[in-house]
């Protein structure tokens, strides 16, 4: 059933953001691909790129102005999941053995440092969001009916303590 409101809401997203023919939808060697399967996607739609992850009943929608920034966004959402959401993706590895997590803090840490993996991934969280303009919504099952929100990923990075 989740499946279903997942390609619901990319069909219509598709129609709201440009249309089926300037969508393009990513490869799914993305590591949210990976992990969550098709309850996951990536996509770049017309000016905007997206990351929508729908693991249960609720999904979370990442997005980006920038249609080029879709690596960025599909990023940021791997490491919010982990980091705010509490999902288990600090051990998902590729078919090759690597932790996906590495692959994503060595290609996006920049100057980030710790004592541990999670400082590097907080402190690399709180870079993102400060250098790219990433949105998200929310959409939750509830009694029955779905209810689309903005997500307000601020005042969840501070709840998390990643940002002051």
């Amino acid at each position: 059933m989740r499946g279903l409101f997942g390609y619901a809401f990319l069909l219509l997203a598709l129609v709201l953001f440009g249309g089926c023919d300037k969508a393009q939808v990513t490869a799914p060697n993305w590591p949210l691909k990976q992990v969550f399967g098709k309850d996951a996607a990536i996509l770049s739609m017309g000016d905007q790129a997206v990351a929508e992850i729908c693991p249960d009943n609720n999904c979370f929608s990442f997005m980006s102005k920038d249609k080029q920034a879709i690596d960025v966004v599909h990023d940021f959402a791997y490491l919010y999941l982990w980091q705010v959401e509490s999902f288990d993706l600090a051990t998902r590895k590729d078919a090759k053995g690597e932790r996906f997590v590495v692959a994503i803090l060595n290609q996006r840490k920049g100057n980030c440092s710790g004592a541990d993996e999670d400082a590097i991934a907080r402190c690399t969280l709180a870079r993102m969001w400060a250098s790219y303009k990433i949105t998200g919504m929310e959409r939750k099952f509830e009694n029955g009916w779905n209810r689309t929100v903005p997500l307000d990923i601020a005042a969840r990075l501070k709840q998390a303590g990643i940002i002051q």
